[in-house]
């Protein structure tokens, strides 16, 4: 496609010069050959133009690079940010008992009739926050939002997959077979015994 700027000029020849750093069009070089044969004009271009085509795409190229590498420092950082406002929150929550389980936050240590669970601190996150709602139900975006920061897909499997563990864990002690119920559809919910 010519710009229709280029249409209104006095030439009849027009030789464009596309741009494509790491093939992404970055834009278009337009060369009037004025009386000069195509192929004439493109020869000169090889020999003078095309080192500074050359150098304006490198640095495309490292301007691209550089804000991609921005970008991701930025989600770094505010991954980072998230994470410190959860320890934070963490250290300031209280220890919790629902009936023959107590949660520990200071220590993220979670025990079952005075056997101690060994849990991962994703899980005990998880086991806490739902012990603290014990009778709410909480869904799987609640969750993904509160423990993991909203960081994740509401369509992954990575809180059933948290969840399931962790039942597995509570599921060798006598008391704590059916301590988080699935309510299809809606989410997971504590039931204390």
């Amino acid at each position: 496609d010519v710009p229709a700027w280029v249409q209104l000029l006095p030439c009849k020849e027009l030789v464009g010069v596309p741009l494509k750093p790491s093939g992404e069009a970055a834009g278009v070089m337009y060369c009037l050959p004025g009386a000069e044969q195509p192929v004439e004009l493109l020869a000169r271009l090889c020999n003078g133009v095309m080192p500074l085509i050359a150098t304006a795409l490198a640095d495309v190229e490292r301007y691209a690079r550089a804000e991609r590498q921005a970008t991701e420092l930025l989600h770094g950082l505010q991954g980072a940010v998230e994470k410190m406002g959860r320890v934070r929150e963490s250290q300031s929550r209280r220890p919790l008992t629902r009936g023959g389980l107590a949660l520990n936050p200071a220590r993220s240590q979670a025990t079952l009739d005075g056997a101690v669970l060994p849990l991962s601190p994703t899980e005990f996150d998880v086991l806490y926050y739902l012990a603290e709602r014990a009778g709410q139900t909480v869904n799987q975006a609640t969750l993904l939002k509160e423990i993991w920061g909203g960081n994740g897909d509401t369509h992954s499997n990575l809180v059933d997959v948290c969840v399931h563990r962790l039942r597995r864990k509570l599921d060798k002690h006598p008391g704590g077979k059916s301590l988080i119920g699935t309510l299809r559809g809606a989410g997971y919910m504590f039931r204390a015994r």
